[in-house]
């Protein structure tokens, strides 16, 4: 049963006596109990050479700095590779989350797959 309104103390006690009818179904309002996915993003080795990642494509992002939107890159984290580089404003997108990178900062992929800023 879905509700509509504020959530309140009393809703939410009425929400947590009822049972779910199956794990992936929620009738309650608020953060989910349910614990989050990992990611599946496997180590890599970097053979030492560092190379510019490839975008896969740009989106319009508000630039605080600039007063303006500007184009930035976006990379798809699980396809770049260890020894993969950029510069900021970027946008890093994977499954669970986007990371925005600013102009103050480059990244790049270390040799287990973490997104490692370095401020310029």
């Amino acid at each position: 049963m879905r509700r509509s309104g504020p959530i309140t103390r009393p809703a939410i006690r009425d929400c947590s006596a009822v049972p779910s009818r199956n794990a992936t179904s929620r009738s309650c309002p608020g953060p989910s109990s349910s614990r989050p996915r990992r990611s599946r993003l496997e180590p890599r080795q970097a053979d030492g050479t560092a190379f510019d990642a490839a975008a896969i494509g740009d989106r319009s992002v508000f630039l605080p700095a600039d007063h303006d939107y500007r184009d930035v890159p976006i990379y798809w984290r699980p396809d770049l590779a260890a020894g993969a580089s950029f510069q900021g404003p970027a946008l890093v997108a994977e499954p669970q989350t986007t990371t925005f990178v600013t102009a103050a900062f480059t990244g790049r992929i270390d040799s287990k797959s973490n997104l490692v800023l370095e401020k310029v």
